[in-house]
Formats: C-alpha cells, sequence, structure tokens
C-alpha cells in the first residue's frame, strides 16, 4: 500500500474508532455523529462529510466566535443546520451565525441573532480530517456575499446515534 492509502487508513481508522466511542459511551446525551448534507458551510464542511458533536461544552461555557455549531433553524423544531459563530448577538443570550459559502446559507444575515437556545452543541471533530477548517482561531468570520439559496444542513434521519444495536 502507498503511502497516501496509509494515510488514508489511519484516518478512517481514527475517526470510525473515535465515533464508536462516542457512540458506546452516550452520545444521545453528550453528542453525536452526523452526516452533512448542505452545501453552506463549504470548503469547511461539504456534503457527505462526517461531523461528531459536542453537546457538553456549551453546558460549561458560551460558544466562542471561529467554533462551527449544530443549531435548530429559527421556525423549526426539525431542521438542522451547521453554521459558524461570528460574533455575540445585541443581547447576552444570543449568537450571529453564518454559514462559509454565503451563497447557499440561511443564518444570520436572514433570520438575525440566534438565540442562546438553539445551539445544539459544537462540532468537535470532521471527517474527512485533512479538510477541517474547524480551528476557531483560524476561522474567517467575515461574510459578503448576500444569501441567494439555502438548503437543510444536516440529514437528521441518518445520523449514526440513532440507530439501534
Amino acid at each position: 500500500m502507498n503511502d497516501t492509502g496509509s494515510v488514508a487508513v489511519v484516518r478512517w481508522t481514527v475517526f470510525l474508532t473515535v465515533a464508536l466511542l462516542w457512540l458506546a459511551l452516550g452520545a444521545r446525551f453528550v453528542g453525536g455523529v452526523w452526516i452533512v448534507a448542505g452545501r453552506s458551510m463549504e470548503p469547511t464542511l461539504a456534503r457527505g462529510d462526517w461531523v461528531v458533536i459536542d453537546r457538553w461544552t456549551y453546558r460549561h461555557r458560551p460558544p466562542r466566535p471561529g467554533e462551527v455549531v449544530l443549531l435548530l433553524v429559527p421556525g423549526s423544531d426539525a431542521t438542522t443546520a451547521l453554521k459558524r459563530v461570528v460574533a455575540q448577538g445585541p443581547r447576552d443570550d444570543s449568537w450571529e451565525v453564518r454559514g462559509d459559502n454565503p451563497e447557499w446559507s440561511l443564518d444570520s444575515r436572514t433570520f438575525g441573532p440566534l438565540p442562546a437556545d438553539r445551539i445544539l452543541g459544537r462540532v468537535a471533530l470532521s471527517f474527512p480530517l485533512g479538510r477541517s477548517g474547524l480551528d476557531h482561531a483560524q476561522a474567517s468570520a467575515a461574510v459578503a456575499l448576500e444569501v441567494q439559496g439555502h438548503e437543510a444542513e444536516t440529514r437528521p434521519a441518518h445520523r449514526l446515534d440513532d440507530l439501534t444495536p
């Protein structure tokens, strides 16, 4: 096997090990594994990428600008989306969120500041690992284009933690 193939095997092994451990240790309460379905976080996250959601961190601290979060879209109790936190909203209990791909993002430019209780968790890990742009220190918070289209960002029906043994 060549070096590129070896690296891919190691990445898959690490990701699957982490995902299985997450599932085994109570993903329903601490987090979960989701499959990205939309385009609004490209190039950071692309369709088909897997993300591990950490629901625990925000019980102890607020979101930080640059972090990618899983949220409930305002006006829906079922539609979820992945967005980057760009700033605290005008109230202490709200956040400005944006997609990295503004042409495909339904975000705070459309629905205004997001109430904190709509944030379900943060993206702790994504796969493929090599493309991850989730480091909030390096994240670009400036998004200039207007929203031209949108779609649901995740497929909850395909959540890996919904599978029963």
